[in-house]
């Protein structure tokens, strides 16, 4: 049974089958992020599990861990050019991405291109907290930003 989004593609298991470990976190672009990490500190009980500077993606990021080990991500641009400072300018602050943690990125991104999904990026990224990262094109997603995340061990 094929799921249809954006683009009519193999369903999800077919795809990437038992690589998928879950959802890892969401994204938020954020303007101010010491505002942000007030907000979501004080408001909604989160702790502050990390924090880093990513220029290779542009971003100063924070990541919010809750009690259950469910995660927000806070992207500020570190500058209007990057990724997030573009998506900024054209959106406003808001759910920038959802990622997925994979057992395997370097084989996820092999099986989703020969399945005819789109990659953002030819090989895997630097990502925060000692990770690897890759981004599936929204255009096969219903316009959502998936990112795939597998960290080191």
């Amino acid at each position: 049974l094929a799921i249809e989004i954006g683009v009519k593609m193999p369903a999800p298991q077919e795809v990437l089958g038992e690589l998928v470990i879950g959802v890892d976190h969401v994204g938020l672009a954020v303007a101010d992020l010491e505002k942000s990490l007030n907000f979501w500190v004080s408001v909604f009980g989160g702790a502050i599990h990390s924090r880093e500077i990513n220029t290779q993606q542009g971003v100063e990021e924070a990541l919010i861990l809750f009690p259950d080990g469910s995660k927000i991500q806070l992207l500020a641009a570190l500058e209007s050019t990057s990724t997030i400072g573009k998506f900024l300018e054209k959106h406003g602050e808001g759910v920038q991405q959802v990622a997925l943690s994979v057992k395997n990125l370097e084989f996820a991104g092999q099986k989703l291109l020969a399945a005819g999904i789109s990659l953002v990026y030819p090989a895997p990224q630097k990502g925060s907290n000692d990770s690897s990262i890759n981004f599936i094109h929204p255009k096969f997603t219903g316009g959502v930003l998936i990112e795939l995340v597998e960290y080191s061990t």
